[in-house]
C-alpha cells in the first residue's frame, strides 16, 4: 500500500482522511511555492510584479524554467512524504 490515491484507503474513514491530507497539502505546497518564487525572485533583482514583456526572453524563459522545477521538486517532496505517512500510519 504505497500508493497515494484516494480510493486505495481500506476504509471509508480513511478515504475521507486522505482527501482531507491532499487537500491541506495542496494549500501548504502552492504557499510556500508562491513564497519561493517571490523571495528568489526578489534575491536575484528581479521584480515579480513588473510586467514580463519589459525583461529580455532569456530572463523569462530561464525564470519559467526555474519556477516549472521548483514545481516539480515541491510537489514530487510532498507525494513522496504523503506516501510515507499513509505507509506508516496505515491510512
Amino acid at each position: 500500500m504505497r500508493s497515494i490515491k484516494f480510493s486505495d484507503s481500506v476504509s471509508e474513514r480513511g478515504k475521507k482522511l486522505r482527501l482531507w491530507i491532499h487537500l491541506i497539502n495542496v494549500c501548504v505546497v502552492s504557499f510556500l511555492y508562491v513564497l519561493l518564487v517571490h523571495k528568489v525572485g526578489a534575491e536575484l533583482g528581479i521584480d515579480v510584479n513588473r510586467p514580463l514583456r519589459e525583461y529580455d526572453k532569456l530572463t523569462v524563459l530561464s525564470g519559467f524554467g526555474l519556477m516549472l522545477l521548483s514545481f516539480i521538486l515541491l510537489y514530487g517532496l510532498s507525494f513522496k512524504i504523503l506516501s510515507w505517512l499513509f505507509f506508516k500510519f496505515k491510512i
